[in-house]
C-alpha cells in the first residue's frame, strides 16, 4: 500500500466505506497493518524495513477521515513486518527485528512483541520471543507472517528466510501462541519455552507445523481449540508449488494439499478463514492446477486466479472467484479478520509496475445486498479518482473500483458474477 491507496471499515449500519489514508511517507516493503482499541482509536502501521516502526492513528474514534501521524518508535528495536493485535485494552505488535544478520539481539534472527499499555504514550520491548540465530546455517531470518489473538492467547505463525539477500529461499511452518499473563512462548499443546523459543526449541517440536523446504506465507485461522495454518509449499515430488493446510488436532498436526490448489510463484499470497457456517476456506491467489510442472521453482512473477476452496463433508469444493485474463492478472488478496461470509476478503490486481500503482480493488464475498454497500470517490496521484461501488441484486460478483471515467474497461474487463 503506498500514499494515496484506500482503506476501508465497517460502520454501524453494515456497510463498509472508505476514507483517506493515513501513509504520508512512502510506504517501503513493510505493507501497513491495523488494529483498533478499545476506545475506538484505529493504529495503522506501516512503512519500516529495517528501520524504525511508524504508524499513523485516527484523529477521532470509529473514523478514518482524518490522521495524526504519530513519531517513530524510537525506545524499541528497528525492524520490519509489523503485524499489531488489540488485547484486552493494550496494543501489541510483533515483527522481525533489526537491520542485519547476527547472534545478538536485536537481529533478523529475532521477532519481538512490542506493548503499550496507555493506547500509545510508551512501548515495552517484550523479546526477543522467536530466535533462530542457533541454526547450523547463518543468516536464518525469523520471518513473521501472522499475529492475532485467540482465547487470551497471542498466536504467531513464521518461517525462516535463508540466506542474504533474505528473500529467499524460505523453510519450514511455525506456529506457537504467547501468552501476555507470563509473557512466555508455548507451543498448541501447552509446552512452555520462557520468554524466548530457540531455534533448537522450535526445530522437530510441536512448534513445527511442517517441515520442508520452499514454504511461504503462514497463516492461521481457529476454530475452538483447533489451530488451522495455510502455506504455500514446493513439492520437490511434483515440482509444483502447492496450497496446504496444517491442522492441528489436538496431538499433532495433519497437513493435506487445499484441494488442487496450486499456484505459479511461491510468493502468492491466501490466507485459511472459518466460514460463517463453520467449516473451513482457504482464499488463495492459485491456478487450478495449471502450472507447468517442469518449470524450476517458481518466484516471480506473482499473481494468478483469485479463488475460494471449502472443507465440507470431508471434501474440498472450489470455487473460481476472478480468473486471470489477457487484460487483468490479480496480484494480492487479504481477508477480513473474524469477517462474515457477506464481505470476507479484498483484492487487487497486479500492478505493472511498483512505481505506478494502476490497480483496481475488489471486495468479495456473497454479496446479496439491495443498498450500496462500498463507495468512495479519491485522487491518488498516480490513476484518476477512484469509485469503488457494489452491484444491486443477488449474485456471487466482486465489487470493484472503477477508474471514475464511466468505462468499465478503461483497464480491461470489469468482473461481474464472478466471470471476466
Amino acid at each position: 500500500m503506498r500514499p494515496g491507496t484506500i482503506m476501508t471499515r465497517r460502520c454501524s449500519a453494515h456497510k463498509p466505506r472508505l476514507d483517506t489514508t493515513p501513509l504520508v511517507k512512502t510506504d517501503l516493503p513493510g505493507p501497513p497493518t491495523l488494529t483498533i482499541d478499545k476506545g475506538g482509536t484505529l493504529y495503522v502501521f506501516y512503512g519500516c524495513h529495517n528501520t524504525v516502526i511508524r504508524y499513523a492513528q485516527s484523529s477521532n474514534p470509529y473514523e478514518t477521515s482524518e490522521w495524526d501521524d504519530m513519531s517513530g518508535l524510537t525506545s524499541v528495536p528497528v525492524g520490519a513486518y509489523p503485524s499489531p493485535v488489540t488485547y484486552d485494552g493494550d496494543i501489541y505488535v510483533l515483527y522481525r527485528t533489526g537491520d542485519t544478520h547476527k547472534n545478538s539481539y536485536p537481529a533478523h534472527e529475532h521477532g519481538t512483541i512490542i506493548r503499550s499499555t496507555d493506547q500509545r504514550d510508551t512501548w515495552t520491548d517484550l523479546g526477543p520471543v522467536i530466535d533462530t540465530s542457533g541454526h547450523p546455517s547463518s543468516g536464518n531470518d525469523a520471518c513473521v507472517f501472522d499475529f492475532d489473538e485467540h482465547n487470551g492467547k497471542l498466536h504467531m505463525s513464521w518461517v525462516i528466510a535463508r540466506g542474504d539477500p533474505h528473500g529467499l529461499p524460505r523453510a519450514h511452518a511455525f506456529h506457537a501462541y504467547f501468552d501476555p499473563d507470563d509473557e512466555s512462548v508455548y507451543g498448541v499443546d501447552g509446552t512452555e519455552f520462557g520468554s524466548t523459543i530457540t531455534w533448537d526449541e522450535m526445530s522437530d517440536s510441536v512448534v513445527q507445523a511442517f517441515q520442508g523446504q520452499n514454504v511461504n506465507n503462514t497463516k492461521h485461522a481457529f476454530k475452538d481449540d483447533t489451530v488451522y495454518v495455510s502455506f504455500t509449499h514446493h513439492n520437490p515430488d511434483t515440482n509444483l508449488v502447492e496450497w496446504r493446510l496444517a491442522t492441528w488436532d489436538g496431538s499433532e498436526w495433519d497437513v493435506e494439499q487445499v484441494g488442487d490448489a496450486v499456484t505459479k510463484a511461491l510468493t502468492n499470497n491466501g490466507q485459511v478463514r472459518i466460514n460463517d457456517t463453520g467449516n473451513r476456506e482457504v482464499h488463495p491467489i492459485a491456478h487450478g492446477g495449471e502450472v507447468d510442472e517442469n518449470e524450476e521453482v517458481p518466484v516471480e512473477p506473482r499473481g494468478g486466479n483469485v479463488e475460494v476452496y471449502t472443507r465440507q463433508d470431508g471434501n474440498w469444493t472450489h470455487r473460481l472467484v476472478a480468473p486471470t485474463t489477457n487484460f487483468t492478472t490479480w496480484g494480492r488478496l487479504s481477508l477480513v479478520r473474524d469477517g462474515p461470509d457477506e464481505f470476507p476478503a479484498l483484492f487487487c490486481e497486479k500492478s505493472s509496475s511498483f512505481a505506478i500503482p494502476n490497480i483496481r480493488l475488489f471486495a468479495k464475498g456473497a454479496v446479496g445486498q439491495n443498498a450500496t454497500a462500498l463507495k468512495a470517490s479519491l485522487q491518488t496521484g498516480y490513476t484518476p479518482p477512484l469509485d469503488l461501488t457494489r452491484e444491486k441484486g443477488d449474485h456471487e460478483g466482486a465489487v470493484q473500483v472503477h477508474d471514475g471515467s464511466g468505462d468499465d474497461n478503461a483497464y480491461g474487463p470489469a468482473v461481474r458474477n464472478g466471470e471476466a
